[in-house]
């Protein structure tokens, strides 16, 4: 016999957004002073410098760690954060 499958299941509540929380999660970009983000230094420097550095050979792997870690300082803010000059911000 097949196994069926449960029609019941209602994933953890964690799991499902709740529309009320919606305007929590909106999150943006901005520069250190406050001022919107350019869309040049959003994908030239937060992205493509940042994918640049980790395809380094030897180094990359090394830089693309540090990158991840630093989220867990003080400042709240990543490589690309500083590179960029930007924060993240609630909208």
């Amino acid at each position: 016999m097949e196994k069926q499958p449960n029609n019941n299941y209602a994933p953890p509540k964690s799991a499902v957004a709740d529309p009320a929380d919606s305007d929590d999660t909106v999150i943006k970009d901005v520069r250190t002073d406050g001022s919107r983000a350019s869309f040049g230094r959003i994908f030239g420097l937060r992205y493509l410098v940042n994918t640049r550095l980790t395809m380094v050979l030897r180094l990359g792997g090394l830089y693309g760690l540090v990158d991840v870690l630093m989220i867990f300082g003080s400042a709240k803010r990543c490589c690309h954060d500083y590179i960029a000059d930007t924060i993240v911000v609630r909208a």
